[in-house]
């Protein structure tokens, strides 16, 4: 037998440990993050909505181990904010719609004097239990994002979940989808980024 090529071709792998994909399987899958905010009016005032996040989830017919219906947990979310710079933001909080039950970000006071890219508002996997329903997301869930405005003039705030590109095990929207407390990391969409409305005056 004479061998001319030891190179791969297509379709051929190197070694057995040489990955070509990798599948994760998971009780609820996540299908689309959008913004639902539309542009507005930017006014100063007391928990003002600057930002509104639709988040679709298919957990199918799964079930827990307790047999109770599967739901996607809340894992972590970091919203980056952008702004003029006599927008201050304070007392960030988050929600899920049609829900009582805020959140306050464990990092998130923007100040005056901070432009654009101005800074970040989090919400770890341990705070956001405090969500209603301890953040369960089943199908369709709208999370709104919610601040003290203060602002002058000619200005405007944007808010965005930056991080959506599906590497780095760091992207800015994560959950838990296999009943237990094992986080996703890597969103697996076809947007790197969610860009919320514009609120401006």
């Amino acid at each position: 037998v004479t061998v001319n090529s030891v190179t791969p071709g297509a379709g051929e792998w190197a070694a057995a440990s040489v990955k070509s994909k990798t599948n994760t399987v998971t009780g609820s899958v996540l299908n689309a993050i959008t913004s639902t905010m539309a542009d507005g009016t930017l006014t100063g005032g007391t928990a003002k909505v600057i930002g509104k996040y639709k988040v679709v989830f298919d957990n199918g017919s799964n079930r827990k181990t307790d047999n109770a219906a599967m739901e996607a947990l809340m894992g972590a979310l970091t919203v980056t904010v952008n702004k003029t710079a006599a927008v201050a933001l304070t007392n960030v909080k988050l929600q899920i719609e049609g829900t009582s039950t805020k959140v306050t970000a464990t990092s998130g006071t923007i100040t005056s004097g901070e432009t654009v890219a101005a800074g970040v508002a989090n919400w770890t996997a341990a705070s956001v239990l405090g969500l209603a329903g301890s953040g369960a997301l089943d199908g369709e869930v709208t999370l709104v994002v919610t601040a003290d405005v203060a602002t002058t003039t000619d200005q405007y705030l944007q808010t965005s979940i930056a991080d959506m590109n599906g590497s780095g095990d760091n992207d800015d929207f994560q959950f838990i989808g296999d009943g237990g407390s094992t986080a996703f990391t890597n969103m697996y969409l076809s947007v790197d980024e969610v860009v919320g409305g514009t609120l401006s005056n």
